[in-house]
């Protein structure tokens, strides 16, 4: 005990008064939680705590059991679950309190489909969405629809849509679901000609797919409800066709044949018979009549822009024929085919024309011209030289744009024929005719032969050479030439043979003046040949016939 000294105006008093203010104790130290915020989506961390202490002495410490370990006043970024506040004051007292922070149960969100698109490309489709946990009352939005109700309905079309749930937190999950839609209906169409004819006896049939089965039909006009239609005559028929939704088609435009004549045959090609120089029409038996029935072939040949009939050919007989009353060596003559059975008469073919040749005689040149072939776009152009039709070969060729040649220094009197390669192979007649020669012109199509013989004026093209004389004419191959050169030249004398080859050569220089030279060829065959003396201004050409005595 402590005594207390009192100076009260000069006098001193010592009271012995104990001093209890030492002794007086404080209020005991308690820790209470003052608010909380509980967690306002299911797995987030949002939740707080504020803890107030009172009594003990201040200043307080705080200390929560999170982790990492928050001291203060308030713990944040707290997820579910109980927490412990430890408070200690000025004196190392100490008190604590729990708080535990909650959340609300998961929101699930369930998007399902209650009804499907029933027409392909339509409307009609219908979802919904089922809803758990969170914090009700719950939006709606759906995408991409824009609906906001839990039921998507209406316009809804073939597709996937996703529903975006928000509950009265804030808190949101998506779902998504697909309407589906059947395939769209499509038809195979089959039909069955009137093979009478004139009778109602063709049928036609349509077999659907996609949409939903069953299906209903009803085809116009005969009104029958089967997906056969039989007992038609021939015409045009249409089919009304529905599905289990509803969902229709209708075909229209289904032909039924009146069984006319349907084999097409086309023309192979129009050539040249070189035996008689007549046009030759072959086709082939892609699309004709069977032989052993009823029916046969029609050749039609224009005439100033109409088709006459010209032949009728059996159908057992060879797919060529030759016309008798063709001209090919006065124009390009055309064809058509037909074929004709028990229903009738098919339609012409396309058209076939030959080649029209013609030849004149330039400086020491025929030159060629011809008309196009038509029928088909040619691989090429050849021609052909020969002493005669059946003795001809090949020497050139041009692109098929071209339609004329310079024959340059020729035989006198040659055969000429253009060929227009066929791109498409031979044409064969079904068999050999008997006694065809083994040139039979099938590989492409043939000009009219052109004779030059009836030419004039490529004998007569003399240059510094004349007064040119060949004798005997004929001999056994020893021949004498006279002929006058005007000034000095090179002189070249060769012979040439029927097929256009180059037998002879002989060169050397000359004087101005005439010349008489002996020609010894005896060791040549017998036949015609054709002399050239060439200079540089020009060739003469002479026939030459070689007669060996045996």
């Amino acid at each position: 005990m402590k005594n207390t000294i009192i100076v009260l105006r000069g006098f001193l008093f010592v009271l012995m008064i104990p001093l209890f203010f030492n002794h007086i104790k404080a209020t005991p130290l308690t820790a209470t939680i003052a608010s909380h915020k509980n967690i306002s989506c299911n797995g987030q961390n949002n939740g707080t705590a504020t803890a107030t202490a009172t009594g003990g002495t201040s200043p307080y410490t705080y200390v929560w059991s999170t982790n990492p370990t928050q001291l203060g006043v308030t713990a944040t970024g707290l997820s579910a679950g109980t927490y412990t506040v430890v408070v200690a004051d000025a004196n190392f007292t100490t008190a604590s309190v729990n708080v535990t922070i909650t959340q609300p149960t998961p929101l699930i969100d369930t998007a399902f489909v209650y009804a499907n698109v029933g027409c392909n490309g339509g409307y009609g489709g219908a979802l919904g969405s089922t809803v758990s946990g969170g914090i009700s009352p719950y939006t709606y939005l759906w995408s991409p629809s824009g609906i906001t109700n839990s039921n998507a309905t209406g316009a809804i079309s073939a597709g996937c849509y996703t529903v975006t749930v928000t509950d009265a937190n804030g808190c949101t999950e998506t779902s998504s679901a697909c309407i589906t839609q059947p395939a769209a209906i499509s038809i195979n169409q089959f039909t069955t000609p009137d093979s009478n004819c004139a009778s109602a006896n063709g049928t036609a049939t349509i077999i659907p797919s996609g949409g939903t089965f069953p299906y209903t039909y009803r085809w116009t006009p005969t009104g029958q409800t089967t997906a056969s239609a039989t007992g038609l005559s021939a015409g045009a028929y249409t089919c009304a066709l529905k599905d289990l939704h509803g969902c229709s088609l209708t075909v229209t435009s289904i032909i039924v044949d009146s069984g006319a004549n349907k084999f097409d045959q086309q023309i192979c090609i129009v050539t040249l018979d070189t035996a008689t120089n007549k046009c030759e029409i072959i086709w082939g038996r892609t699309n004709s009549p069977p032989a052993g029935g009823y029916g046969h072939f029609n050749i039609y040949r224009d005439s100033n822009n109409t088709y006459i009939l010209d032949h009728s050919q059996a159908l057992n007989v060879l797919s060529e024929y030759i016309d008798p009353n063709s001209n090919p060596s006065a124009g390009a003559v055309s064809y058509k085919l037909s074929t004709v059975d028990s229903c009738g008469e098919s339609a012409l073919s396309p058209v076939h024309t030959s080649i029209y040749l013609t030849a004149t005689a330039g400086h020491n040149v025929y030159i060629l011209n011809w008309t196009a072939y038509v029928g088909f776009t040619p691989s090429k152009y050849i021609i052909y030289r020969g002493p005669s039709l059946s003795k001809l070969t090949a020497i050139d060729s041009v692109a098929n744009n071209i339609l004329t040649y310079h024959d340059t220094l020729p035989p006198l009197g040659s055969y000429y024929v253009v060929e227009a390669e066929n791109p498409n192979g031979p044409c064969v007649p079904t068999t050999h005719r008997p006694g065809k020669p083994s040139f039979s012109l099938l590989s492409g199509a043939f000009s009219n032969g052109f004779n030059t013989a009836k030419l004039l004026g490529i004998n007569n093209l003399e240059n510094n050479i004349t007064n040119l004389n060949v004798y005997p004419n004929p001999s056994n191959g020893m021949f004498t030439l006279n002929y006058t050169v005007t000034g000095s030249d090179n002189v070249a004398v060769s012979i040439i043979n029927e097929l256009g080859q180059e037998v002879y050569t002989e060169q050397k220089s000359m004087s101005s003046g005439p010349h008489t030279e002996q020609l010894n060829i005896g060791n040549l065959a017998s036949g015609i040949y054709s002399l050239r003396v060439q200079t540089y201004t020009g060739t003469s050409v002479r026939k030459l016939l070689i007669m060996q005595i045996k």
